[in-house]
């Protein structure tokens, strides 16, 4: 490009000839008669050299050069003057002319002379500001570079610290990241271990936190998780791909980015707008993607290290309830053991006993019906009354036998597909023709769909037995019993409620255990619930209890449903 050359004087001879010498030398001139039209032609026209004379008309030479010097890229000046003027050569050497000369010059080469050391001065003046940009790009660089080591060193240390939960660990590093392009709003998405959601983790808006959308629903942040690509928004308001269908997003700018170790999407960073309005620019994309790309890999071991936690968490409750069930079965296999040693052996003897007392009772009642003596009727009444009490309590000690053997008798029968509501409909027609239940209503609420599970269904009308006999005997002045049906998660729900008396709350959590009951002396084994619920898990079911001290109990089955 050729070197831009302003000709100010007043004598337009002058100008000519000189703009002709210039011109011809391979230069761009342009020329003005005043101080005034040199300055706004060098606004314009933006010269690299000036050659000015010293005495012009409205403002001299001096005067142009000084408003010259105060401009962003001033251009170097040549002063001409055709007097001694050795005291305006003085100050223009102060203001920093390039050079003073004298007219007449005749000599042309003289002039082209001057023109190129004040170029070749221009030339190393630019390679001198270039060289200072380059040298100040690379520090501004340097000082960019240590601040985003020093942030990722930051970052490393907050999710390496056993002091912190992985939400917190990304609220930290969120503000760390932002701060990289001075933005104060922005979210971190986690895939989860399906890949199926991402859910908000991390947001300096609260109340998003916790969100969850399915990836392949519409939206930015599921957009850059499938399609694994940035997505860079200037304004989203004005952007149709992204139109709200409820009035406007509350942010104007948006950066997107994905959150990737490899090709391997894990989640999404958000940043919505700068700090004080500033907009985005394609510089703060590649900062925040630098930045990311630190610490992506500490990231994911921190998400790897929150699975680890909360999988041996899981494992260890696991076997914390293997454990008890462990214990419980030895305790069962126990009680078993136990049952069947002395079954024969308190057997035998109870029915030897029921069998003298009833010959004894019954040769009692005959002698009190043949003696006349009332004294000695009174005495064999005293006597029938002891063999009646002693009667009661053999029968009391066979009760409590026959449910030790029941409890340790472990099922041989085959599971079959069932209708459970089929099974409570017999169930509830046997037991009303029994006159179990009287002055009490049963109230069915079947569900018509999902009720079909592989069962023993005598095993489970003996759990439905129990369990309505124990709601018969906790409403003595009669109530209701309603039994529902339902389809829920994969399982099937039989729930048995009533409106008894209820269970005190400390004792809710004992009434599956062996021999516990809340029943009066003499009235209860206490085997029972804990026969169902060795009943209800053996069918890879569940069972559980809710109760209300005068408002009822009600008992829930869960039973793996099958099609």
């Amino acid at each position: 490009m050729a070197l831009k050359i302003l000709i100010v004087d007043d004598e337009k001879d002058t100008r000519i000839l000189l703009s002709e010498l210039l011109s011809n030398s391979g230069f761009e001139t342009e020329t003005a008669g005043d101080g005034i039209e040199a300055l706004n032609k060098a606004k314009i026209f933006k010269p690299s050299v000036i050659i000015t004379d010293i005495k012009l008309p409205g403002m001299d030479g001096i005067e142009l050069l000084k408003r010259l010097k105060n401009t962003d890229s001033p251009p170097e000046v040549i002063l001409m003057t055709g007097y001694n003027e050795y005291d305006a050569a003085v100050d223009a050497l102060k203001i920093g002319v390039f050079q003073y000369i004298k007219k007449p010059f005749g000599d042309p080469d003289f002039i082209l002379r001057v023109i190129k050391n004040a170029s070749e001065k221009v030339e190393l003046k630019a390679e001198l500001e270039k060289e200072k940009q380059l040298i100040l790009n690379q520090r501004e660089m340097l000082e960019r570079m240590g601040f985003e080591i020093e942030s990722a060193n930051k970052v490393a240390s907050i999710l390496a610290s056993w002091s912190y939960s992985l939400d917190e660990k990304l609220e930290r590093t969120l503000l760390v990241t932002l701060s990289q392009i001075s933005a104060d709003k922005g979210s971190v998405m986690l895939l989860d271990d399906k890949e199926e959601h991402l859910a908000v983790r991390a947001s300096t808006n609260k109340k998003i936190i916790g969100y969850k959308s399915k990836i392949s629903d519409s939206g930015i942040s599921n957009q850059v998780a499938r399609e694994g690509k940035p997505l860079f928004i200037e304004n989203i308001n004005k952007d149709t791909r992204f139109k709200k269908k409820d009035g406007e997003y509350k942010y104007s700018a948006l950066l997107s980015l994905p959150l990737k170790i490899k090709d391997k999407v894990i989640g999404v960073l958000n940043v919505t707008d700068k700090a004080g309005g500033v907009p985005f620019e394609k510089e703060d994309q590649e900062i925040l993607q630098r930045f990311i790309d630190r610490i992506i890999i500490q990231i994911e071991n921190a998400q790897l290290n929150e699975n680890l936690e909360r999988k041996v968490e899981e494992r260890t409750e696991e076997l914390r309830e293997t454990h008890k069930k462990l214990l419980q079965a030895e305790k069962v296999a126990s009680i078993g053991k136990l049952a069947a040693s002395v079954a024969h052996e308190i057997n035998n003897p109870v029915t030897s006993i029921n069998l003298k007392i009833h010959l004894l009772l019954k040769t009692l009642k005959e002698l009190k019906e043949m003696s006349d003596n009332k004294e000695l009727s009174d005495k064999i009444q005293k006597g029938i009354d002891g063999f009646d009490i002693i009667k009661r309590n053999t029968d009391r000690i066979a009760y409590i036998v026959k449910g030790l053997l029941q409890y340790a008798r472990k099922p041989e029968e085959e599971m079959k597909r069932f209708d459970i509501n089929q099974i409570l409909e017999n169930f509830i027609e046997f037991i009303e023709r029994q006159g179990i239940l009287q002055k009490i209503d049963i109230i069915k609420n079947f569900s018509q769909t999902g009720s079909k599970v592989l069962a023993i269904s005598n095993q489970l009308e003996q759990v439905f037995l129990n369990l309505i006999t124990n709601a018969r005997d906790a409403m003595p002045d009669g109530g209701n019993i309603t039994v529902t049906t339902r389809a829920k998660d994969r399982y099937v729900e039989i729930i048995l409620s009533d409106t008894g008396h209820g269970i005190p709350e400390e004792k809710l959590n004992k009434i599956f255990e062996p021999f516990f009951t809340t029943k009066e002396i003499g009235k209860g084994t206490g085997l029972g619930l804990s026969v169902c619920k060795e009943i209800i898990e053996g069918h890879g079911g569940k069972i559980s209890v809710k109760s209300q001290i005068d408002k009822g109990t009600e008992f829930i089955i869960k039973l793996p449903a099958v099609s």
